[in-house]
């Protein structure tokens, strides 16, 4: 009676786990084979589509720091992936650890998301500690992660090759403006800076008005959803309006509690130059009445020959 030889993905020969692969995406590949058994480990890494690979998306996969534990073996031998999306996981600090360790070494990460994580201010710290060390990275978001202002501190003494940098919807408050505004009156490689719904109040914007008076870099600054007010709006305008700072093309000052009055005012004043000044609120997309810079380029009827001395 001749013997019936079962195959199983063991023992299959490996052109045919190849083609079982061309059927996945790099991340189900990662998420569902890598770190079965040793020899799946050995064919993920010399599998083509892996190796060529430039980008990795993982958003809401439930990734724990366990599971991100195992994943970073192979992210770390690859020599082609720049881009890693991890937002709306579980990572926590711990997580991120791991993370940080792989970068201070062999990741040749550019642009990494790690939104809604909750790595916290330990977290931060973790990031901003690989951050001294590694020279590729060049994009950082790490909004809504519990950050405050101690792990604020710890980033903005890192960003000596940032060229991005997101911490949108942490609650770093005005100190932790300051830390940002202070290094960056010096910084010389970050291009856009998003500091939004992090309760900075009017304080934090003050802290970057010197800042905008010294630093020749930044080309985007977001502080919207902080409630910075009129008197906040005022101070960094007015910057602007005096020509301290002839670099920043964007000033993102949305959600912020500031007056339509002061809205047309900016509008009007800013509206023959190249800078975008972004004022609006959630209500000014159901009012016909107010005006901003996103919604509207025309003039609002309100003509000045000059800047009102009030703004110098």
């Amino acid at each position: 009676m001749a013997m019936v030889y079962s195959a199983t993905l063991h023992t299959l020969p490996i052109e045919l786990i190849y083609r079982i692969l061309d059927h996945l995406d790099v991340p189900t590949i990662l998420l569902s084979f890598y770190g079965v058994c040793t020899r799946f480990n050995q064919m993920i890494n010399t599998y083509n589509r892996f190796k060529t690979c430039t980008e990795i998306k993982l958003s809401y996969e439930k990734i724990t720091n366990e599971t991100l534990k195992y994943l970073l073996y192979p992210l770390k031998t690859s020599m082609t992936i720049t881009k890693l999306n991890l937002d709306e996981n579980k990572i926590g600090a711990q997580g991120a650890k791991y993370l940080a360790n792989a970068l201070q070494n062999d990741m040749v990460l550019e642009d990494l998301t790690l939104t809604n994580n909750n790595i916290g201010n330990q977290g931060a710290e973790y990031i901003a500690d690989a951050l001294k060390i590694n020279t590729t990275l060049k994009k950082l978001n790490l909004a809504k992660n519990k950050i405050g202002h101690t792990g604020a501190q710890c980033l903005a003494n890192a960003l000596e090759t940032l060229e991005d940098l997101c911490v949108n919807a942490n609650d770093m408050g005005s100190q932790g403006a300051e830390y940002f505004a202070n290094v960056l009156k010096t910084n010389k490689t970050l291009i856009e800076f998003h500091l939004g719904w992090a309760n900075i109040g009017y304080e934090g914007a003050q802290h970057f008005v010197d800042t905008l008076k010294i630093n020749t870099t930044l080309r985007e600054l977001d502080l919207g959803g902080n409630d910075i007010g009129d008197i906040g709006a005022h101070v960094l305008v007015s910057v602007l309006l005096r020509r301290f700072n002839t670099t920043l093309e964007i000033l993102a000052i949305d959600n912020n509690r500031i007056s339509t009055g002061k809205k047309r005012l900016i509008h009007n004043l800013l509206k023959n130059t190249s800078i975008r000044v972004y004022a609006h609120d959630q209500d000014d997309f159901h009012s016909s009445s107010a005006v901003s810079p996103f919604m509207q380029t025309q003039s609002s009827g309100i003509e000045f020959d000059s800047v009102d001395e009030c703004w110098l």
